[in-house]
């Protein structure tokens, strides 16, 4: 019985050690941000939200990006804001698209 306690404490321990050791520099390098992307052959900007926005950018001008992207291929980062999680992000992300349709 000891034996078996001792095992599932050792694993506890193995377990956040792993924990610790893998996932913690993978949620360091994912800090969330929010961008502008403005093209110059459409005129437009476009907002939205990624962990990586330069890999975002090229999805976008690969035209593989959302339907509003699609009509364009010249992307360039315009603004960006670093945020502390995904919820922030996304939060911002809505609060910009608010503000554009009320101006």
């Amino acid at each position: 019985m000891v034996r078996a306690q001792e095992r599932a404490q050792k694993s506890k321990v193995s377990m956040y050690v792993l924990t610790f050791l893998f996932l913690e520099p993978f949620t360091i390098l994912k800090m969330h941000q929010v961008y502008i992307l403005y093209s110059q052959e459409i005129d437009n900007f476009y907002i939205g939200s990624s962990f990586n926005v330069e890999t975002r950018k090229a999805f976008h001008n690969a035209k593989k990006g959302a339907f509003y992207t699609k009509r364009a291929s010249d992307w360039e980062v315009y603004f960006t804001i670093d945020c502390k999680s995904k919820r922030q992000s996304l939060l911002i992300e809505r609060h910009i698209k608010k503000m554009k349709s009320v101006v």
